[in-house]
């Protein structure tokens, strides 16, 4: 999966991570690989959560831990919008619409 990420205010910059080169912009957020964004995050960066398509959307009970989780958020980039799993519904976090 692909998490987004912050870079931060005074961490280090550029970063290489994986073989990859992250440069942070200040207020600009990059959707980066969960691995790397785990790192990143030690490193300063503020890790926000998921992003994808709706497609993509975390949707396997049988994986472990269960996908998606109760309260799990995903920024879904095709309604350009933060959502969450209500249990039942992925739900829109400012308007609680499900979507």
């Amino acid at each position: 999966m692909t998490t987004r990420v912050l870079p931060a205010p005074r961490g280090i910059s550029p970063i290489l991570v994986s073989g990859r080169n992250y440069i942070g912009v200040l207020g600009t957020p990059q959707d980066v690989p969960d691995q790397d964004a785990q790192i990143l995050g030690a490193n300063g960066w503020l890790v926000l959560g998921l992003v994808g398509t709706t497609a993509q959307r975390p949707l396997n009970p049988q994986s472990t831990p269960a996908q998606p989780y109760l309260n799990q958020d995903y920024y879904d980039t095709t309604v350009a919008a933060w959502i969450a799993w209500d249990g039942l519904n992925w739900r829109n976090i400012i308007s609680g619409a499900a979507v």
